[in-house]
């Protein structure tokens, strides 16, 4: 396939943790080749670290940007640092579309290791997506093009025009959507953001105990955060 993993972190999360995600992209990926985008140097895919920068949108875009321009393939395969991707996220042959994005996502709070762990639905993240490379590498140039002057990177600059995330990058009505099992994103408050939007039924989030594939949330949460070796 004409894909390639583009994972970027900021390293801020737990070292466990982060490994843990990176061993199960390892157990589902196959064949398909990693880009790895990161501020402390990790032994995943080809790695390009970046040094230390400040946990914000606008670096994590360029650290993407970074990434894409190393990346030929037809394709590209967004990973996250804190994400648990299910086989069927690793298996989708797209169809000639410019940005696929992949439902179910579930979200768990973490922040409070002592509450009951539970799984919410999120309406979509950038995060869980396929994009086609040129044209995702054309946006974030048009957006962040500008940050690099001579080659050289100008960090930590907080947006004045836009908010700086992904959704803004790429229209709505240009997604097409696949699934399989659900996604599972964890909120630790180590990421950029403590908190997101969660998708809603009659005024309350949605939101279970189990999910095909993961099981139950206790058992998911003390699986990911256990101390040790891995």
């Amino acid at each position: 396939m004409e894909i390639t993993i583009l994972y970027y972190s900021a390293c801020a999360e737990n070292v466990e943790f982060e490994q843990r995600i990176r061993d199960n992209i390892l157990k589902h990926c196959g064949d398909i080749p990693i880009v790895s985008v990161t501020q402390k140097p990790i032994d995943f895919g080809r790695n390009i670290c970046v040094g230390e920068r400040k946990n914000m949108y606008i670096n994590q875009f360029i650290q993407m940007l970074i990434g894409l321009r190393e990346i030929n393939t037809k394709y590209t395969l967004i990973a996250e640092a804190d994400f648990l991707y299910p086989p069927e996220y690793f298996q989708f042959v797209p169809q000639e579309g410019l940005a696929y994005r992949y439902h179910d996502v579930y979200i768990m709070y973490c922040l409070d290791m002592t509450k009951r762990a539970v799984y919410y639905l999120k309406q979509f993240s950038d995060g869980a997506q396929m994009v086609d490379t040129q044209f995702f590498r054309g946006r974030l140039e048009d957006k962040l093009g500008r940050l690099c002057v001579n080659g050289v990177w100008h960090w930590d600059v907080v947006p004045t025009t836009d908010r700086g995330h992904g959704s803004y990058l790429i229209h709505r009505n240009q997604y097409q959507v696949w699934t399989g099992n659900p996604t599972v994103s964890f909120k630790t408050g180590d990421g950029v953001a403590k908190y997101t939007a969660l998708k809603r039924r009659n005024g309350y989030a949605v939101r279970c105990l189990e999910l095909p594939y993961w099981g139950n949330a206790h058992e998911l949460r003390e699986k990911m955060f256990k101390r040790g070796a891995l």
